[in-house]
């Protein structure tokens, strides 16, 4: 059997459902998870000492922490050639992350990065459409990602949740950097980045609210990524331009349009027994750990993507000054 270390979250409903694990749960005691949620899907084991729980020879290891705490916890683990499972980003300090890789190459850990659209149906799709230039060669790309914060964690006063704080590496830059990744994966590597901050101000928070983003890909192709904290209803958005048509997709719906103005084609993604497709995706992303783990395959996102990723957010993030 395959046993994890992690904080409490729901990411223990779905290891229940796609395999007989043994799952231990290491915590600080802080986490601000309703305990009634905690009690949904109980570890078999509960350490609240992390040298303990590694000297019990766990097989894997889950990083779903605060950002700023990611690596903290990953490096002991790493030391122990322990798998490993990093939830995005894989931090919030580019030092630490770079002295992880060390560690990692060292002890020859394989590292998965969780970015869960890297196993979206639609996603997969639209990379095979541009692969075979359905839509032409790609011009530019539109993504959209708005919430509302204070609607995140309603139990919990948002100011100090570790996503509204810059001091734990917070904001919406690095908290919701999902879209910068699904763009590089897309369209190559940002090789020029220009970024403006929201002015005005709404949440009273220390990180970043609000972003408007401006990325040179190593391919030629532009791509604007416009995030924030503030909108109600939510939002999310790709669309990509190219010489032939234009692609359309909302993560939330189960569907990808392609338009040239004359014809419109509709690709269809079904629910299964996991949900969803976006619900899929968390799904396929465990399996996909777990054989990971199994040592059947190699990461799909890779450490490396996760330093390429974040040093990208650093950029960002000094590009408006913080």
């Amino acid at each position: 059997s395959i046993a994890f270390i992690n904080n409490v979250k729901g990411i223990f409903k779905i290891l229940r459902k796609i395999g007989d694990f043994g799952i231990w749960a290491y915590s600080t005691g802080k986490s601000t998870i309703e305990q009634q949620r905690r009690n949904e899907t109980p570890p078999d084991r509960v350490f609240d000492n992390l040298e303990t729980a590694l000297e019990a020879g766990p097989d894997a290891a889950l990083i779903t922490n605060p950002t700023f705490l990611h690596l903290d916890v990953a490096n002991p683990i790493a030391r122990k050639q322990i798998p490993l499972f990093i939830d995005k980003p894989l931090d919030c300090d580019l030092l630490k992350a770079n002295n992880f890789q060390k560690i990692v190459k060292t002890n020859q850990v394989p590292v998965l990065v969780g970015f869960n659209l890297m196993f979206h149906p639609a996603m997969l799709k639209i990379h095979e459409l541009l692969e075979n230039q359905s839509i032409g060669g790609v011009i530019a790309a539109n993504a959209h990602w708005g919430e509302y914060l204070p609607d995140w964690h309603p139990w919990e006063d948002y100011k100090t949740a570790y996503a509204a704080r810059s001091d734990m590496g917070g904001g919406v830059v690095l908290t919701m950097c999902h879209e910068l990744n699904y763009l590089t994966f897309l369209f190559g590597k940002a090789i020029q980045c220009k970024a403006l901050e929201f002015k005005k101000r709404t949440l009273d928070i220390t990180a970043e609210e609000g972003i408007n983003i401006l990325l040179e890909h190593e391919t030629g192709v532009h791509s604007n990524v416009h995030l924030n904290y503030v909108q109600k209803p939510d939002r999310r958005s790709l669309d990509i331009i190219g010489e032939k048509g234009s692609l359309y997709w909302e993560p939330d719906k189960n569907e990808i349009i392609f338009d040239d103005g004359d014809n419109k084609q509709i690709y269809t993604f079904e629910n299964n027994r996991m949900g969803t497709p976006y619900e899929q995706s968390f799904y396929y992303q465990m399996e996909h750990f777990v054989a990971i783990v199994q040592k059947k395959v190699k990461p799909k996102v890779p450490l490396t993507k996760g330093i390429e990723d974040l040093e990208l957010c650093t950029a960002i993030l000094k590009e408006i000054g913080r």
